[in-house]
């Protein structure tokens, strides 16, 4: 009997422990981790190639489970025909549940960007597309001409040479070295244009700008163009300046009486040896100065009283020296 009762004893220690292993086999099903949409926009949505200007790109992770702020969201190109670059870096971490990268435009073309978040213990990965396009620059041409300042010349002259001034604005990309080509559209007066009439831009003051000297033919008024063409980055433009140019005036062998010329708000003042001349939209007056010149000075100077003096005394002394030999002896 005790026998059997310890083969029984066994038998069910062995039971236990077969159910005790086979219930460790089965692994505890963990909790799902919340499904999350990660979402990408990027304003704005168009961006001129190689220059400063940037497109701020947001990401927001929604649906997450708990708190994911600080978390890492990972930016990157994943496709499109042109090219981006990130100005500082490809993540970001989440402040609550979005954060912002800027990229700018490095090649034309549409760009495909992705914003992708990780995941943690609580919450699956997820990632999002947006686009961006890469476009050229629209330029602003515009041109001026300054009077010559020869001879004391505020203004226009036919035989002065005067220098015109071309410059281009809302560019992008290389622009330096690029040619603006100047021409006289207009007008009916002539300037002579140098040969080339063009010029090379340079942006060692900020903005590109270039120059060449024209010089007055025939008086009437002048319409000079000068004009970019583009390239690659850029769209061409042109603008337009008007001036007038003149002969030298004279009235009886001198010069004109001083001229004062009005251009927009610029007023300035012109020699009495200058030509006579008015810019575009330019109101001109003038006034005309005459003086009597008297020998020696006038009545009121010294050196008229002094020979006064004189004459007086010498008319003294003559009369003095008539009335003695007049007087018989």
């Amino acid at each position: 009997m005790r026998t059997g009762r310890g083969v029984v004893t066994l038998t069910t220690i062995g039971i236990v422990f077969a159910i005790v292993f086979a219930l460790s086999s089965f692994d505890t099903p963990a909790l799902a981790a919340s499904t999350t949409i990660t979402s990408l926009s990027c304003a704005p949505p168009s961006l001129v190639v190689m220059t400063d200007t940037t497109s701020q790109c947001t990401a927001r992770i929604s649906g997450a489970e708990g708190t994911i702020s600080g978390e890492t969201v990972t930016f990157s190109q994943t496709g499109g025909t042109g090219g981006a670059s990130f100005t500082s870096s490809k993540t970001c971490g989440l402040s609550a549940t979005s954060c912002a990268v800027a990229v700018t435009g490095s090649s034309l073309g549409q760009v495909i960007l992705q914003a992708s978040y990780a995941g943690d213990a609580n919450n699956a990965a997820s990632s999002g597309t947006a686009s961006v396009t890469v476009v050229q620059g629209t330029t602003t041409t515009s041109v001026s001409c300054a009077p010559p300042l020869a001879e004391g010349a505020m203004q226009f002259e036919v035989s002065l040479s005067s220098p015109c001034t071309a410059t281009v604005s809302g560019w992008g990309g290389m622009i330096s070295g690029e040619v603006v080509y100047f021409s006289q559209t207009g007008g009916t007066g002539t300037v002579t244009l140098p040969s080339p009439a063009s010029c090379a831009l340079s942006t060692l003051g900020g903005v590109p700008s270039c120059q060449i000297t024209v010089t007055g033919s025939s008086v009437g008024d002048v319409t000079i163009e000068a004009a970019y063409r583009g390239d690659t980055d850029n769209v061409g433009s042109s603008g337009a300046t008007t001036f007038t140019v003149r002969f030298l005036t004279t009235v009886v062998g001198r010069p004109f009486p001083p001229i004062v010329t009005t251009m927009a708000t610029t007023t300035t003042a012109v020699s009495p040896n200058s030509f006579l001349t008015v810019g575009p939209t330019s109101a001109t007056t003038s006034t005309n100065q005459s003086s009597t010149q008297f020998p020696y000075g006038g009545f009121g100077s010294s050196k008229y009283l002094i020979l006064t003096a004189v004459a007086v005394v010498l008319v003294a002394f003559g009369a003095m020296t008539w009335r003695r030999r007049s007087i018989p002896r």
